[in-house]
């Protein structure tokens, strides 16, 4: 018995949520993977429960539940080389096509969630799959047909790099030891039957163990904007003395669903992306030199783009950058006082496009995509098959 739960005993698993064969046996969806550098999990459940009440009486006639359950969840991590987007559905890229595009055809939107918590102490051992299997006082929470709803990045001068998701679900299960467990799945909106088994943890192989703001580039395609005011970086001439010295942003990529039900069914069928969506970046400045201009040039304005580079400070190199294109002015707000220097806070704004094609948008590309092997992909029955080889 668990006096407690605590981070170390605690690991984040996804992986899709369709369910395959093998050998004429159901295995319900495809192994799911380790979530890295997670450093917070929250996940809520709301019912919105009734009470009818009729005339002849004042006590209510019982409790019902109308509406479809309200399932959230939501995670926290240190920025590395784009590993967990990868794992979460989004394209990567040399910034050339869509981040979203697997999620907009389908392929990558609907996943399973785990939160593992074993006994206490550290969950990422030099265990193999098997020896984990036996382990005793293990706790599997799942969280089926999960899609992203909010995917956010902020850095600042005295912060690590964060990435913070936020997903919806169709199904929550618990389950004791890791396998043979219920699939939290929803398949055509009955209940997935097949089991999962989940893999042993296993110790991060990523790049770097954490981004630093000291390694954190942002370039505007164009230096001013169009009705002048004050300049930005522009990664041509450094060190640029006069333009902005940029003190933290954030990128906030909203993707609203629409939620497709039906009569008698009591999850939902699908959940896409709601159109119009779009990506916002928000960014803070000391203000230094400034262009002329006119506000009534913002009229016939030219949408820019912007790179936020993300290097590896043990090797210099790049390890994730970010690509927002088609973004426009939404708000600047110059702040004068008489003890700080003058900050400035922008926002700009883009709408999401065709997954196909450069336009606005939300763009990743990461060492992940090139550098990293996975057993994503393999059913619970090839993993175990792999295992045994391996002894």
């Amino acid at each position: 018995m668990k006096d407690r739960v605590s981070y170390e005993s605690q690991v984040l698993y996804v992986g899709p949520s369709e369910t395959g064969t093998i050998g004429g046996s159901v295995i319900s969806g495809l192994t799911p993977v380790q979530l890295n550098h997670i450093t917070k999990i929250e996940h809520t459940l709301e019912t919105k429960t009734e009470a009818p009440y009729a005339f002849g009486s004042l006590n209510p006639l019982g409790t019902v539940i109308p509406e479809l359950v309200d399932l959230n969840l939501e995670f926290e991590y240190n920025l590395a080389d784009a590993q967990n987007e990868k794992w979460l559905g989004f394209d990567l890229s040399d910034l050339s096509s869509s981040a979203i595009s697997g999620m907009l055809s389908g392929i990558w939107d609907e996943q399973n969630f785990y939160i593992v918590t074993t006994q206490r102490g550290d969950a990422v051992t030099s265990q193999d799959t098997p020896e984990f299997l036996k382990q005793p006082g293990i706790n599997v929470v799942g969280f089926g047909n999960g899609v992203i709803e909010n995917y956010s990045i902020e850095a600042s001068l005295e912060e690590i790099p964060m990435g913070r998701v936020s997903a919806i679900a169709s199904n929550l299960t618990f389950a004791s030891g890791a396998s043979g467990i219920e699939s939290p799945g929803i398949v055509s909106g009955c209940r997935d039957e097949g089991n999962i088994i989940i893999p042993a943890p296993e110790f991060d192989t990523l790049q770097v163990e954490a981004l630093r703001p000291s390694h954190l580039s942002i370039t505007f395609g164009s230096g001013s904007l169009p009705q002048g005011g004050y300049l930005f970086p522009t990664g041509e001439d450094l060190p640029d003395l006069s333009s902005c010295s940029l003190t933290k942003f954030s990128i906030d990529l909203q993707l609203p669903r629409r939620i497709n039900q039906r009569l008698g069914s009591k999850h939902p069928l699908s959940k896409p992306i709601r159109y119009p969506a779009q990506v916002i970046l928000s960014c803070t400045a000391v203000t230094k030199d400034i262009v002329s201009g006119n506000l009534l040039d913002i009229f016939c304005a030219h949408p820019q783009d912007v790179i936020i580079s993300m290097e590896n400070p043990h090797t210099e190199k790049g390890n994730m950058k970010i690509g927002l294109k088609g973004l426009s002015l939404d708000s600047q707000v110059p702040q004068h006082n008489l003890l700080e220097k003058e900050f400035i806070d922008l926002s700009f704004i883009a709408p999401l496009s065709s997954p196909t094609g450069d336009g606005p948008g939300f763009y990743i590309s990461g060492v992940a995509d090139i550098s990293q092997e996975t057993t994503y992909g393999l059913t619970a029955g090839q993993l175990l098959n792999n295992q045994r080889s391996t002894w």
